[in-house]
């Protein structure tokens, strides 16, 4: 579970980025892809503490998936 999930808040992209220790640039191409559900507010963009729950097991999902392939080669 991430920060935002566990204080039930909306997130900016930078306090998203900051608590998976990623660049920013990393969950704007996540939006852009469709992988993580954002609304642009203003000149940025918020996330729900559901959609980065979601994305994070998306991402889990296709993680693992890459992990079994390239162990049954």
């Amino acid at each position: 579970m991430n920060e935002c999930a566990a204080l039930n808040v909306y997130c900016t992209v930078d306090q998203l980025a900051d608590v998976w220790r990623c660049e920013p640039g990393v969950i704007y191409r996540l939006i852009r892809q469709g992988k993580l559900r954002a609304f642009k507010l203003g000149v940025g963009y918020r996330i729900s503490p559901a959609a980065a729950a979601e994305c994070e097991a998306l991402l889990s999902a296709e993680s693992a998936e890459r992990i079994k392939r390239r162990t049954n080669r």
